[in-house]
């Protein structure tokens, strides 16, 4: 396979669940047929007693699964438009997005009444996962090791407001990320807390101390008298735009300038991996709940992989190596060290983790989110019009 498709392999893949790929459309649609040689299984999960999960047992239990011959994924990277389309019903199900948020639940965070009366229902699930904006250690500007590049990075972490950006972007549908291991992944402590906040104050007089003074235009230079520009690579969307806005303003009050390169998700992805960008924003959801998939991000054999922070501290990495010499269960206090080292050296800024709010449609059957797999297809069930 590898050697006939050659840098075409990911448009073939090859496996033995229980879809197959059909049809992919690169960043429009990717259409799935049910695999006729797929082993199958009967569904006969247990309720742990809640009312969501009796109402699943009632509908589900027996059924020989995969029910659903075939699935249409759509790629739609505009949040207007995916809310457009679970409205007309071309989705299925869909997380909610931060602009339809005050369209969708009340004060209370539950579903509203008009959206019930259409018989939709919300599954609310936080994530095993954090945000967080990195550094190009790499990059000659934010990059290395002086003193006065770290000063740098501490100050643009300390201008963010988190809490603002919670608010405004997430609508409160989010809680902040603290260390690198989030919540429901071995090796999270909840009651470790970053050493790094918010402190637009004291970010500036950190610059002042370190010589990045201002200019008649009231942003400020290099310790070398050059200009000060942080470019930030982004994507197009509101919500993107959204964020920029944030940014741009918190940056502004400690005197940086910005500026923002919009391109798509797939371009930047390959210019962090080739280390080839400044600062970009990025996500990381559990492939498997322990800390280790989080921690790998930033050990520095990985870089040109995961590691796109272009990262490498032997105090980083000699942590990271003890701590896969434990058993799991021991490894707790060197993520926490981990994630100390991580705010010394201002590598990433930590941001959020999500509460994914999903709506799904009536006709739906058998829906409950994993807090890891992203695909729950072969779970789910589609109720025929002559079943109602």
């Amino acid at each position: 396979m590898v050697e006939y498709y050659k840098d075409q392999l990911g448009m073939h893949p090859v496996g033995t669940g229980p879809y197959m790929l059909s049809r992919y459309v690169p960043r429009s649609k990717i259409e799935l047929i049910a695999n006729p040689d797929y082993r199958g299984f009967v569904w006969n999960f247990k309720s742990t007693g809640t009312a969501w999960d009796n109402q699943l047992v009632k509908q589900m239990s027996g059924k020989r699964m995969p029910q659903i011959g075939k699935v249409n994924i759509s790629i739609i990277e505009e949040e207007q438009s995916r809310w457009l389309a679970f409205q007309s019903k071309q989705l299925d199900f869909d997380k909610v997005t931060s602009s339809a948020i005050p369209k969708v639940l009340d004060q209370n965070n539950q579903l509203k009444a008009e959206m019930q009366k259409q018989g939709i229902r919300l599954y609310a699930n936080k994530e095993a996962e954090i945000t967080y904006s990195m550094l190009n250690m790499r990059d000659p500007v934010v990059g290395g090791n002086s003193l006065d590049k770290i000063a740098l990075r501490r100050a643009i972490a300390m201008s963010f407001n988190v809490n603002e950006y919670i608010r405004i972007l997430r609508k409160g549908q989010a809680v902040k990320a603290e260390m690198l291991v989030p919540a429901g992944i071995n090796g999270h402590n909840p009651n470790y807390r970053s050493s790094i906040g918010y402190n637009p104050v004291l970010a500036n007089k950190l610059l002042d101390h370190f010589g990045y003074k201002k200019g008649q235009d009231g942003y400020r230079n290099l310790p070398n008298g050059k200009p000060l520009t942080l470019k930030i690579n982004t994507e197009s969307g509101t919500a993107s735009v959204m964020y920029s806005e944030l940014w741009k303003k918190n940056l502004d009050a400690i005197g940086i300038r910005a500026d923002f390169k919009v391109s798509n998700f797939a371009d930047n992805l390959k210019a962090a991996t080739q280390c080839q960008y400044m600062m970009w924003s990025g996500a990381w959801h559990a492939d498997y709940p322990e800390g280790e998939n989080f921690t790998q991000l930033l050990y520095g054999p990985n870089v040109g992989r995961g590691n796109q922070s272009c990262y490498q501290s032997v105090a980083y990495d000699n942590l990271y190596k003890q701590a896969m010499q434990q058993a799991p269960e021991k490894r707790m206090p060197f993520y926490e060290k981990m994630s100390r080292q991580i705010e010394a050296d201002g590598t990433w800024i930590l941001q959020d983790t999500r509460i994914r709010n999903w709506l799904i449609q009536p006709d739906v059957q058998g829906f409950k989110a994993h807090p890891i797999m992203n695909t729950n297809w072969q779970y789910l069930d589609i109720i025929s019009p002559n079943q109602k």
